[in-house]
């Protein structure tokens, strides 16, 4: 009722994140690890306000005392609200909305909430693809559980009426001034000298490349290529200044929620670090390129590590040259399609042919998701796709990779996030 899409992420490092890889389903079972579920559906909107006041920030006296204060606001605009509290002092108030609110409208609420109240953690309101939050009965990392500062059946009856609209008209009228300056601040901000002074590539070598815009987004990585976030952000950096962007585009970008993915390998600090370290890894990024600047086209890498392997960029296929534009990419695929029109007459004498022919039109479909001819999609999504059972699939990818003038071709076997790469 409160989640924005049934879905919710564990917590296998005892609460410190709670990333993408460990997204599940919401299930009736009680989690074993410390679980948080989505604030945003899949829409971009949200079913609550997800109000974090955070105990490390000034102690649980001071929580106490915003979270009073809250309660006495939100009587005020006639709005009911559901309380939990953690082991470690913090506590968590939910208010549940009758209509959806979009991503930026819910993020100007709670940000202009933030500048009342000092133990308000804005952040899960800030971030549409990785926002969450634990819910009542969620494992605590300090042990034992989020429990209810109410009666069941009350957080229950309010989950189930939630706020009308006119609630809502209450609190952002309420509001009005400080969510305008919120919107100020981040539109039209004027960043501190310390990113001003901050050094950049004078002689760009192009623009950043679609990878690293897709890792900025989505905040998806290859595990055997970036071995934690750390590694992944400091590559996407390295692209960035390498493009000649600067600091201080790097900085809007996460203050307006347009790199979620890049803002998301920052939660592991504290709000008040997070642009410090941003600026430490910008600096090491603009060095590195500088050290690296006589090296010749496609030598770069944007990995700073020692250990890092040099490619940046998904393997190619010897020999073919492979457009980094999507609209190439597009094209490419319904030329396959065609081909694969005037093949599909032979796959139709049997059950067999006709599977075939579904899974070599699933992953037709799912090149035109991606933009890009090279598949990597593991088997138990083509089989949703086409219907049949995951292991039949594999079986018919490997006939098909086995035909004579295939039209598909094995690229890599599935490795870390990422399924087998077929082209």
């Amino acid at each position: 009722m409160l989640a924005g899409q049934p879905r919710m992420r564990l917590s296998k490092d005892a609460g410190k994140t709670y990333p993408q890889k460990h997204e599940r389903n919401l299930t009736e079972a009680l989690p074993t690890f410390p679980a948080a579920v989505r604030i945003f559906g899949k829409d971009g909107t949200c079913a609550a306000i997800f109000l974090d006041f955070d105990s490390s920030v000034a102690g649980i006296d001071w929580v106490l005392a915003d979270v009073r204060a809250v309660q006495t606001w939100l009587h005020n605009c006639g709005a009911r609200w559901i309380e939990d509290y953690s082991p470690s002092g913090g506590r968590h108030v939910y208010i549940p909305l009758a209509e959806r609110v979009t991503f930026s409208e819910a993020r100007d609420l709670v940000e202009a909430l933030g500048t009342r109240y000092r133990t308000l953690d804005k952040t899960p309101h800030q971030n549409i693809l990785h926002g969450c939050m634990r819910t009542p009965g969620s494992p605590h990392k300090r042990g034992g559980h989020q429990e209810l500062a109410m009666s069941l059946s009350m957080a229950y009856d309010i989950a189930r009426r939630p706020n009308p609209t006119s609630v809502w008209s209450a609190m952002t009228d309420d509001l009005a001034r400080e969510i305008a300056a919120v919107r100020a601040l981040r539109l039209e901000q004027t960043f501190t000298p310390a990113a001003v002074d901050t050094p950049r590539v004078h002689h760009p070598a192009g623009r950043m490349s679609r990878a690293m815009q897709q890792m900025a987004l989505t905040g998806l990585y290859d595990a055997n290529r970036y071995a934690s976030d750390s590694e992944a952000r400091q590559a996407i950096l390295t692209g960035v200044a390498a493009a000649g962007m600067e600091l201080v585009d790097v900085e809007r970008r996460i203050l307006q929620g347009i790199w979620p993915g890049l803002a998301s390998f920052y939660s592991r600090y504290g709000s008040r670090h997070r642009l410090p370290s941003l600026r430490r890894d910008w600096v090491k990024a603009v060095n590195y390129l500088s050290k690296n600047k006589d090296s010749g086209p496609g030598k770069n890498n944007a990995r700073i590590s020692p250990t890092s392997q040099p490619n940046t960029q998904p393997p190619g296929i010897q020999g073919i040259s492979i457009s980094s534009s999507p609209d190439a990419e597009h094209r490419f695929i319904r030329t396959w399609r065609n081909a694969l029109s005037l093949r599909e007459p032979i796959y139709t004498d049997s059950r067999t042919g006709l599977a075939r022919r579904m899974v070599l039109r699933a992953l037709g479909e799912a090149a035109h998701k991606t933009a890009s001819r090279f598949v990597e999609f593991g088997v138990r999504s083509i089989a949703v796709a086409t219907g049949l059972d995951h292991t039949t699939v594999g079986s018919h990818l490997r006939a098909l990779r086995s035909e004579k003038d295939p039209l598909v071709t094995l690229v890599e076997e599935g490795r870390g996030t990422k399924g087998t790469s077929i082209c």
